[in-house]
C-alpha cells in the first residue's frame, strides 16, 4: 500500500502513465509538475505523472509543513496541542498500516522518500524525514533502549544540540557529571551522527 492509498482521498486525473512521486502506474494522473517551485526532483521516479492518490498528498500543505502519523482512522498532525506526537507514536506504534513523517524546517517535501509503501510492523519501521535524502530505518528496540538516556539527559538541560553532535559544550558536560550520568553521556556521545538518534532527540525537543 503506498501512503497516498493509505491516505484515501484520491483527486483523479485524465492522464496515464508511471507516478514519479510513488512509482505506481495509473490511468488517472496528473501530467504537470506539482507547483512551479517543486524542488524534490531528487526523491522522485522516472515517471511521468503524478498519481491521484499522491496528488492528493502534493495538494495538502500539512503534509510539507508539519511532522505527522498517518493510520486508516486518518492523519494525526504534531502541533502546539499534541507536541508530543512523534515521541509517543516511536515509543508505541500503531497496529496494522501506518506512517509517521518527522520534518525540522517544514520547508522540503521530504515525506516524498516514504510514498511507495508505508509500514506494516511495530517491531522495524520507517521514518520519513526532511534532513536527508532517504527514510530513516527505525526498531523498537533501538527506540527502547535509548529514550531513557534521552529523557535522563534532558531533564538535566542538556542542550539537543549537543546529543545530535557528540560535542559537548563544557556546561553540558558539568551538567550530566553532577547529576552521575556519565553512563548516559557515554552512550550519547556513541550515538551521535546515526540517523535514528537523531530522530530521538528531534522528537523530544522539538516534536
Amino acid at each position: 500500500m503506498t501512503l497516498g492509498e493509505l491516505y484515501g482521498h484520491p483527486l483523479p486525473g485524465a492522464d496515464a502513465g508511471r507516478c514519479y512521486v510513488c512509482g505506481a502506474m495509473t490511468e488517472h494522473g496528473w501530467r504537470e509538475a506539482p507547483s512551479g517551485t517543486f524542488t524534490a526532483w531528487a526523491l522522485c521516479y522516472s515517471g511521468t505523472v503524478q498519481c491521484e492518490h499522491c496528488r492528493s498528498l502534493l495538494k495538502n500543505n500539512r503534509f510539507r509543513f508539519y511532522s505527522w502519523v498517518l493510520t486508516p482512522d486518518g492523519l494525526q498532525v504534531r502541533g502546539k496541542e499534541d507536541k508530543t506526537l512523534v515521541w509517543r507514536t516511536l515509543q508505541n506504534p500503531p497496529q496494522g498500516m501506518w506512517a509517521i513523517y518527522q520534518t525540522t524546517g517544514g520547508q522540503k517535501q521530504g515525506w516524498i522518500g516514504i510514498a511507495q509503501a508505508v509500514n506494516e510492523s511495530r517491531a522495524t519501521y520507517r521514518v520519513g524525514v526532511d534532513w536527508l535524502d532517504k527514510p530513516v530505518l527505525m526498531t523498537l528496540l533501538y527506540v527502547q533502549d535509548h529514550v531513557p538516556v534521552i529523557e535522563s539527559l534532558r531533564a538535566e538541560k542538556i542542550a539537543p544540540d549537543s546529543l545530535r553532535s557528540g560535542s559537548w559544550s563544557m556546561l553540558d558536560y558539568r551538567r550530566a557529571m553532577d547529576a552521575k550520568l556519565e553512563a548516559e553521556y557515554r552512550v550519547a556521545v556513541q550515538q551521535a551522527g546515526k540517523p535514528e538518534w537523531e530522530v530521538l532527540v528531534n522528537a523530544h525537543s522539538i516534536g
